[in-house]
């Protein structure tokens, strides 16, 4: 007896990406680059996502002041002024594509951490 497992490449397409005639892309699990913390990488995950504060708190066990400490330390990190300037830039970064791995489900990561 044996266990057959197929994977492939994660495709990502959100519906503002269809509405807007983006073609669905990969995902990664690598950081596209070290300027910001794991916990600032996981605030800007959900910030490209157009989530509140007041939600990323809750889903990071956060407090508000928190994850606003954290957005305004990205803003001055990329020196960008809002939300949307965040999301542009992020998008021209391919900031868009990186997702947390521990946001994936467990089904998706291997023993070794990595995205299948």
């Amino acid at each position: 007896m044996g266990t057959f497992f197929h994977a492939h490449e994660f495709l990502f397409l959100s519906p503002l990406d269809y509405v807007d005639g983006i073609q669905p892309y990969a995902v990664t699990t690598e950081k596209p680059n070290k300027l910001f913390t794991d916990k600032e990488w996981k605030v800007l995950f959900f910030t490209m996502h157009r989530f509140s504060s007041k939600e990323i708190a809750r889903r990071l066990n956060i407090a508000t002041s928190t994850t606003e400490h954290h957005i305004k330390s990205l803003y001055e990190k990329l020196n960008v002024h809002s939300a949307f300037e965040l999301r542009t830039f992020g998008k021209s970064q391919g900031f868009d594509r990186y997702i947390p791995v521990n946001m994936l489900p467990r089904s998706c990561v291997n023993s070794v951490g990595g995205a299948v």
